[in-house]
């Protein structure tokens, strides 16, 4: 399997792909003016070790891959495969209701951590697949940038409609058992004392 792999600066002054050049053109990268890095077609075996040199020296990386582009029409599509319910969503993270009109649409695996993931790029899996998308609240989307961990695992756990749906459920439940609660501690004025006999 080949891969476009691209090496570009790192974030700090020291960390620059110019003073590399000559390496980088030795080892077969051509430069790119308009994105101001070094780009080279690798086979499945070289492409381990052009990661291990970029990440030795601080350089960025990405796989240039087609399947890991973000492309246009994703939203559309997922908005598609999933009409609101009376003009509204659930938010896949926090399970928050949200107005259809201010829905976001995520990747839960992000576009910038595919590109970087061999594991991902092999796989061959697109990153706009509808598997992979999963609608947001701006909050969320907007904390959730490119990170992974628990808000991929809460991702692909609440993406499924009927999760989402199981979770709004024991919220109203927990809901209705607290206001229960209180309504009967305001009405009898404190907690009775046989509730309260086992742990005296």
């Amino acid at each position: 399997m080949k891969h476009l792999l691209k090496i570009s600066s790192g974030r700090y002054a020291d960390e620059d792909a110019s003073q590399y050049r000559w390496q980088l053109w030795l080892r077969g990268f051509s430069y790119e003016r308009s994105t101001e890095a070094w780009v080279r077609p690798v086979g499945e075996l070289g492409v381990r070790r052009y990661i291990r040199y970029a990440k030795a020296r601080g350089l960025r990386y990405e796989l240039l891959d087609k399947n890991l582009q973000r492309n246009t029409v994703y939203k559309a599509r997922w908005v598609r495969e999933n009409p609101p319910f009376l003009g509204m969503y659930l938010c896949t993270y926090c399970g928050r209701i949200v107005l259809a009109k201010n829905i976001t649409v995520d990747h839960i695996v992000s576009v910038g951590r595919a590109k970087t993931s061999l594991r991902y790029s092999r796989s061959g899996r697109d990153v706009n697949d509808i598997r992979n998308l999963c609608g947001a609240c701006r909050d969320c989307n907007t904390v959730k940038e490119a990170k992974g961990g628990l808000w991929v695992l809460r991702g692909k756990i609440f993406r499924h409609k009927g999760m989402r749906l199981l979770r709004l459920a024991f919220r109203l439940l927990f809901l209705c058992a607290v206001t229960a609660l209180a309504v009967y501690l305001w009405q009898y004025g404190g907690v009775p004392e046989e509730w309260l006999s086992p742990f005296l």
